[in-house]
């Protein structure tokens, strides 16, 4: 199970200072929210200063005129969303044939396999699912999902979505290939230390 940490917030500074903490710790880096404030050009900021990290350009596009534009700046993985069929095949098939992987993201009120189908028939190299978590059902069903599918087409699967030491058990039951952490290490008072706590919970379901 890999961990990928997600720079959600607007500091650039504070983002780059806390992946310098935690570099040897993760396996991916993610410029999600961050990367509405870089652009485009985050890409490479991100790639000369951690250049042995994976890189995901997360913002979701539902456009190829969007996504193109990134994969030219040559991420290791961009993500879609809210695409049609034609759409999403033409976008992977883009990626591809530059190099870069393409994580099929399914929204949160899309909890069903079908979603799922699309992606991976458009030739998507990931899934990845929102941990629908709340206080009165533990059941994480997108994941559950993304499990029982997973074992018939053997795709690999990553979960996001304010996950935290506190609540992220049910997710790691379903073993996701990835698990995406973003704010609760972002803003715990030693990111590295917070990590380390992450990764040992994450050791005893991989």
């Amino acid at each position: 199970m890999k961990l990928q940490f997600a720079m959600d917030k607007s500091d650039l500074e504070k983002n780059f200072r806390v992946v310098e903490e935690i570099k040897d710790l993760i396996d991916m880096v993610e410029l999600g929210g961050l990367g509405l404030y870089t652009g485009l050009g985050g890409i490479k900021m991100v790639r000369e200063k951690f250049p042995g990290l994976t890189l995901v350009w997360d913002q979701k596009c539902c456009s190829t005129f969007s996504n193109n534009q990134a994969i030219d700046h040559q991420p290791d993985f961009i993500s879609i969303a809210r695409m049609d069929d034609d759409t999403a095949k033409k976008t992977v098939d883009y990626a591809h044939s530059k190099g870069v992987k393409v994580v099929g993201d399914v929204q949160m009120l899309a909890m069903n396999g079908f979603e799922i189908m699309k992606y991976l028939k458009a030739g998507c190299d990931e899934i990845s699912l929102f941990a629908v978590l709340s206080h009165d059902d533990r059941y994480p069903l997108p994941t559950k999902i993304a499990q029982i599918f997973r074992e018939k087409y053997g795709f690999k699967f990553s979960v996001w979505g304010k996950l935290t030491r506190d609540n992220m058990i049910p997710v790691l039951e379903c073993k996701p290939d990835i698990l995406v952490i973003g704010t609760a290490i972002y803003d715990a008072p030693n990111p590295r230390e917070e990590t380390l706590k992450i990764k040992e919970l994450m050791a005893k379901y991989s």
